[in-house]
């Protein structure tokens, strides 16, 4: 085989919307009596040994990774994110320690190692670059044909995968090169999906990818765990996409496993977040900034609609501030403020909120009191329906 057809012995993934309600496995409680699928066993890994160019990107690292869990692993570049990847399928022999699949240790027979690979799928940084057989149908049957299946089998894979990531039959016969980026690009998920294995490893599946593009992918993501109950791991730099997906995360730096827990445990502790280089997602940062002023808001929340919820309970009397402030009212209209999407209105009033707290000066209010100003008049509301939805504070 060559190099790049070995590379696709690894293997899968699917589809969604960010704000369907369908994904209900996000946060869901660990289940502490669950055997972990795959267990990481004091895990060293040492590059160039014995060289003066030796260096440890794993040192003493375990954990565990539990059946049909999301899971989400950050850290920044250089933190051992992708050799702790490539041990997960025996890509990477460890240097010293364990990886134990269902309890069996993976390199106990070197020569099944191969078959790890099928039950352990991994998805490299910019998969594209992985496809080299003349049609679409021979390169997603790729794996599925090393794994000694007979054609009907195979046939109902490579349709099923194809399908699964959004792409018509058309293209099963067209060359991976004659696709579009995105296209390519879902064409190698689904050849790994076609293997379908029992955990599904993605190495920064979105890098490379337009807002829309990582909106897809990560929709077919969602609906490939909702739907087969498969084990996913997310590898990734962005903290909006680990908080939007993630039931729990797994947080390295310098080789070593700094933290581990719920989105809502981890991002809590956004100081120490910052102290290894990495961040919090923008709402973290503005529930952050309301705690500090002193509004009564947990700083660990993680996505847009839980900061909705807590600012309306706020609104509605069970906190010591915005008690009696209407937050919104809605007046009929179809000028540009009524078209925006309600996530960028309601994001817009969190920003407006925050602006208010932290002017310091009369400018600084002046500014503020212009871009209401400028806001009203854009949506046309009349200045007596305004009057109406105020209340005394």
């Amino acid at each position: 085989t060559t190099p790049q057809s070995a590379l696709r012995l690894t293997a899968p993934l699917t589809q969604g919307s960010l704000w369907n309600a369908a994904f209900s496995k996000i946060n869901e409680t660990r289940n502490p009596t669950l055997e972990p699928i795959i267990r990481v066993d004091h895990l060293t890994h040492t590059y160039s040994a014995g060289t003066p160019f030796q260096r440890s990107a794993v040192k003493d690292m375990s954990l565990d990774i539990l059946p049909g869990e999301f899971l989400g692993v950050i850290g920044h570049t250089g933190s051992g994110k992708s050799t702790l990847i490539q041990h997960l399928n025996g890509l990477l022999k460890p240097t010293d320690g364990h990886i134990y699949l269902n309890g069996q240790d993976i390199w106990a027979d070197p020569k099944q190692i191969r078959q790890v690979r099928f039950h352990v799928g991994l998805v490299f940084q910019y998969p594209e670059y992985q496809l080299f057989e003349e049609t679409v149908y021979k390169d997603v049957a790729f794996g599925p044909k090393n794994m000694g299946l007979d054609d009907g089998e195979i046939d109902r894979r490579v349709r099923q995968s194809v399908q699964a990531v959004g792409l018509s039959a058309d293209v099963l016969e067209k060359s991976p090169f004659a696709l579009s980026g995105g296209q390519k690009r879902r064409v190698a998920i689904a050849g790994v999906m076609a293997m379908e294995p029992e955990v599904l490893i993605l190495d920064e599946p979105t890098a490379g990818l337009d807002p829309r593009g990582c909106e897809d992918i990560l929709s077919l993501l969602r609906r490939y765990h909702t739907q087969r109950g498969s084990t996913v791991v997310l590898v990734s730099h962005s903290m909006e996409e680990i908080a939007r997906n993630a039931q729990r995360i797994i947080v390295l730096d310098k080789g070593v496993v700094r933290m581990q827990g719920t989105p809502a445990e981890v991002f809590a502790r956004a100081r120490e977040l910052e102290a290894v280089g990495l961040d919090v997602p923008q709402v973290t940062k503005i529930a952050h900034a309301l705690h500090e002023k002193g509004v009564a808001i947990d700083p660990a929340v993680y996505t847009v609609e839980a900061l909705r919820q807590q600012l309306l309970a706020l609104k509605g009397g069970r906190g010591p501030m915005l008690k009696d402030i209407t937050l919104g009212q809605y007046f009929p209209g179809d000028t540009l403020i009524h078209r925006l999407d309600p996530r960028t209105k309601l994001l817009c009033v969190i920003l407006y909120i925050v602006a208010l707290f932290n002017a310091k000066s009369v400018l600084t209010y002046a500014i503020v009191a212009v871009v209401l100003t400028v806001c009203i008049l854009i949506s046309k509301v009349h200045y007596k329906a305004l009057t109406r939805g105020l209340k005394p504070v």
